[in-house]
């Protein structure tokens, strides 16, 4: 085995063992869940807010307005 070959070897099973050890806090559903909020914890989806037929629509951002009207500004495609 040539030594560039073994250090990328090398390198990869580490990183390979590595990665997901230092990810697993993040995976963790119960650790996440437990720091939710009751208000949280009562949201439930409501499915698509804004839908145009024909168009795909992504990046809802509802603003509230001086005039105390909410805008939504939105990309569609």
């Amino acid at each position: 085995m040539k030594r560039k070959d073994f250090i990328s070897t090398t390198i990869l099973a580490t990183l390979g063992v590595t990665i997901p050890m230092q990810a697993y806090p993040f995976l963790d559903i119960n650790q996440k869940t437990s720091k939710l909020s009751d208000f949280e914890k009562r949201l439930t989806p409501v499915g698509r807010a804004l839908e145009f037929e024909g168009y795909y629509v992504w990046c809802n951002s509802p603003i509230q307005g001086p005039d105390g009207k909410t805008h939504v500004f939105f990309s569609r495609y």
